[in-house]
Parts: structure tokens; C-alpha cells; sequence
């Protein structure tokens, strides 16, 4: 249709385990041929007993070997159940979705979608 903008949808996620108080990465995304305007959502469905918290991480450099160490909310005290959040990250070459169990009581799994626009 006219008029539309191209979006692009990206599995970052699927039924990944998450250790009670660890983090896990998603693969490196190179944005530079898939962001035109830089919104972005993750639509997210998360089981298990624990809570998670998803962040992103960025990186300009020639490599995406040294991602950030600064991640940065998306969204934090998810529980069982699904959501989607939007966000406007950095503008960076390099995104790496993060997910943390939080509640350092449960583990958890995580599926979820990356929408870039």
C-alpha cells in the first residue's frame, strides 16, 4: 500500500532459559541496512516463576565484538505473561537485545520479537 513504511520483524528469543539472577544476549543485529526512523518494540512472552527485565546494548565501533556494558531499560518487573514494548535506542550500528532474571528466585524462559522500524 502506499504510503507504508517497512518494518522489520526479528526473533531474538525463542524459549531461551534464563538462570535465577543471570543475563542472556541475543545475537549482534547490524541496523545500519534495517532502521529508517529507529522505533523499535519487543514484543516479549515470558514463563516461568521468575522476573525478567529487557534491556538493550549498542555499539558503533568497526566490530561489534565491545557492545556497551551501559544496558538500557526496555522494560523491568515482567512476570509470566506476554507484552510488547516500544523504544527508541542510541542511534548505533550494532543493538543486542539483553534479558535479566531479576527476582533472583526462579528461572525463567523467554521468547520474543524484535519490530524495527
Amino acid at each position: 500500500m502506499k504510503g507504508q513504511r517497512v518494518i522489520t520483524n526479528i526473533k531474538v528469543f525463542n524459549a531461551k532459559a534464563v538462570v535465577k539472577n543471570t543475563s542472556v544476549n541475543s545475537a549482534i543485529i547490524d541496523m545500519r541496512s534495517l532502521a529508517e526512523r529507529g522505533a523499535c518494540s519487543l514484543h516479549y512472552i515470558v514463563t516461568g516463576a521468575g522476573t525478567a527485565a529487557f534491556e538493550y546494548l549498542v555499539s558503533n565501533e568497526d566490530s561489534p565484538d565491545n557492545m556497551t556494558e551501559v544496558a538500557t531499560d526496555i522494560a523491568t518487573g515482567i512476570t509470566v505473561g506476554t507484552g510488547i514494548a516500544a523504544f527508541t535506542p542510541t542511534v548505533s550500528r550494532w543493538l543486542q537485545i539483553q534479558v535479566t532474571e531479576t527476582g533472583t528466585a526462579a528461572d525463567i524462559a523467554v521468547t520474543a520479537w524484535l519490530a524495527i522500524s
